[in-house]
């Protein structure tokens, strides 16, 4: 099952900008037909003060 979407808090890594984002903790590729660029936007964060990109 494909968990729904949450609101996160995230630190930069990098620059240690901190900024609201979202993300889906699990997501059931089997179950659910998204495509591989909503996949990576879901389990990542862009930092939007440096660009970094932070892994979830």
């Amino acid at each position: 099952m494909t968990s729904p979407v949450e609101r996160i808090f995230v630190e930069c890594p990098k620059c240690g900008h901190a900024f609201i984002d979202w993300c889906r903790p699990s997501i059931n590729t089997e179950l659910d037909d998204f495509d591989e660029d909503y996949i990576r936007e879901a389990m990542t964060a862009t930092c939007p003060k440096c660009g970094h990109v932070i892994e979830l």
